[in-house]
Parts: structure tokens; sequence; C-alpha cells
């Protein structure tokens, strides 16, 4: 680590209070680094984040609209929200769900929707491992689907930078190059 990421984590560790969860709400331990990852986002900014951040998330021209995502989820988990059915995370949808646990580097290893009293909503429950050292989470996100036969003209957003896909077969995006045609071995165009 050099001295100016040094620097940057004992700033953070300095500011960093850590909050008590709501009385009924169980807090596992990597629930605890997800809150401080998040906190360091949300202090820092996306730029300095990056910075320090050791696969260099989030990536360099992600659109706006997807980094409000991303903080709004952010600030949800700041509030302990995401942990169970009762209080999931909400308002950020499928997408950024997935855009949310990637900058934590986190992937989905399965899922469930949960039915809810609400008609046209659903409550995601997301198992996901850290792709550094395997901790799993389960969190929870309430999504709202669309109406039958709502169609989109594109594939959908790129899962990457949330700019809409070609096809909803496609496997590369025109947008930011990324390329998974193969899952586990991820291309990402750098920036020239």
């Amino acid at each position: 680590m050099d001295d100016d990421s040094r620097e940057y984590a004992e700033r953070l560790h300095a500011a960093y209070e850590a909050a008590e969860p709501p009385d009924d709400v169980e807090v596992p331990d990597v629930f605890r680094y997800l809150h401080f990852k998040t906190f360091a986002f949300l202090r820092a900014g996306p730029e300095e984040y990056r910075k320090h951040d050791a696969l260099g998330r989030p990536p360099v021209g992600l659109p706006a609209s997807r980094m409000d995502t991303i903080r709004r989820g952010c600030e949800q988990i700041i509030e302990f929200r995401g942990l169970s059915y009762a209080r999931p995370l909400e308002g950020i949808g499928i997408d950024g769900f997935y855009a949310l646990i990637r900058l934590f580097h986190f992937e989905s290893d399965h899922q469930a929707a949960l039915t809810s009293d609400t008609p046209g909503v659903v409550v995601d429950e997301m198992c996901v491992t850290h792709v550094v050292d395997g901790r799993q989470l389960t969190l929870y996100n309430r999504v709202t689907l669309k109406a039958f036969g709502e169609t989109t003209a594109t594939g959908g957003p790129c899962p990457y930078c949330g700019e809409p896909l070609r096809t909803p077969f496609a496997k590369q995006c025109r947008h930011c190059g990324t390329d998974w045609h193969d899952p586990a071995n991820v291309y990402f165009k750098k920036s020239s």
C-alpha cells in the first residue's frame, strides 16, 4: 500500500463512526464490511474511491443516472436497509442492485423472487459472494415489475455501465466495450 492509499484509509477510519443498527436488525460481520465500504464511497466520492479501490471501481464513464442509483443504494445501506424482507433496498431496481454489489466486489450467487402484498412488486432475495475472499451475504431488494406485455426496444441496460444494449441477447456493450460472452472471464475495455 502506497503512502497516499495509507493516508486515505486512515482518514476514512478516523471519520467512520460505526452506527448502531435498529434493534430488530441482525447485522452479519460481512455487512459491517459493506457498511464501511459504503461510507467510504459516499465520503470520498466516486473518483477518489476509484483511485484507492483494488479493482478500480466504479468504472470510469458510468452514466450519471447509474451513479445516482448507486448513491441511493449506498444511502440505504448506511441505514442498515437490505438485510431483511421487512427492510429491503428500494428504488434502485435490478440493474442498480447489480451495479451496487459490483462496486463493492460482490457477485450474485442465486436469487429468489419473493411475493409481496403490493401488486406488481416482488422482493428479490439475493445471495451474494465477495469475489476476493468468498464471504457471503443475503440482501433484499424491492422491485417493481413491468406491466404484462411492456417491452423495450433494446435488450435492457448494460450490467456494467447502464447504457442500453442493442438486443436482449447482447453479451457486449457498444458503449463501454465490456464483453461478458464468457462470464468467468469478463473483458473490460480500457478507456482511451
